[in-house]
């Protein structure tokens, strides 16, 4: 393995654990639970995000956020969307 390799490898293995170590996962949910968690959050981008990646997400969105995630996130809409974001700011 490269140096170069090595040290990328060493890093995603920091930022797995550290992912990791701040992600709670609750041993004892039920399955019925779980499910009705899924659901919900697979309906709020914001509140997904929030509970998956607390470390990431320490303030609340704002308002074009949260519009972004709408527009992104409906389907056959989000490619659009983001392909005109990609386009309009030359990416």
């Amino acid at each position: 393995m490269r140096p170069r390799e090595r040290e990328a490898l060493q890093d995603w293995e920091q930022y797995r654990k550290a992912t990791a170590k701040a992600t709670t996962i609750d041993l004892f949910e039920g399955e019925e639970e779980q499910r009705a968690r899924v659901k919900q959050l697979s309906a709020d981008f914001p509140a997904f995000a929030k509970h998956y990646f607390p470390h990431f997400t320490t303030a609340d969105f704002s308002k074009a956020q949260k519009a972004l995630f709408r527009e992104v996130l409906r389907p056959h809409k989000g490619n659009r969307v983001l392909a005109n974001i990609i386009h309009r700011d030359g990416a």
